[in-house]
């Protein structure tokens, strides 16, 4: 059988919360969610799959890295 495998490599995942500096008359401050996210060695290729074995791998992605990181206010006051 034709196959495409993604190899995901190693998977990173880390969550802080911040407060953040602020020029109102709230007296609480805006408190954000940091997450990031890494992607190290991910890989795409094609192959046969036949008894239980991968045969003959043909590259469709170069080993890329990805970081991403997301902030995201979690004070709803301020969308008010």
């Amino acid at each position: 059988e034709n196959v495409i495998v993604a190899d995901l490599g190693r998977l990173s995942v880390k969550n802080r919360f911040a407060k953040k500096p602020f020029k109102s008359d709230a007296a609480i401050p805006p408190v954000v969610d940091i997450m990031t996210v890494k992607l190290t060695n991910l890989k795409m290729f094609r192959t046969t799959y036949k008894d239980g074995q991968f045969r003959g791998e043909m590259q469709l992605l170069k080993p890329v890295c990805l970081d991403l990181e997301i902030q995201r206010n979690l004070s709803s006051n301020w969308y008010h």
